[in-house]
């Protein structure tokens, strides 16, 4: 038992899921804002809300659909 093998294979597949910023054309199409259920878009590597001007994180390639995440249009892109 090695424990530089053990590690090295951990760490392979966090890389391996930490790269996974992908979402399915399938997910996008359900995909509705948690405030107004609108219709959500991808936005780089965001997921907007045309009504709300509301911008989701994607965290490691799950969409946070959570009211309180979600940041302001403006205010995300000025920072």
């Amino acid at each position: 038992r090695s424990p530089g093998r053990q590690k090295a294979a951990s760490e392979s597949s966090a890389q391996r899921y930490y790269h996974a910023r992908v979402i399915s054309q399938e997910l996008l199409e359900i995909l509705a804002c948690p405030k107004c259920h609108t219709k959500v878009q991808l936005r780089d590597d965001k997921l907007r809300c045309p009504s709300c001007k509301v911008l989701y994180p994607i965290v490691d390639g799950i969409p946070v659909m959570l009211i309180e995440e979600g940041k302001p249009e403006e205010e995300s892109e000025e920072g």
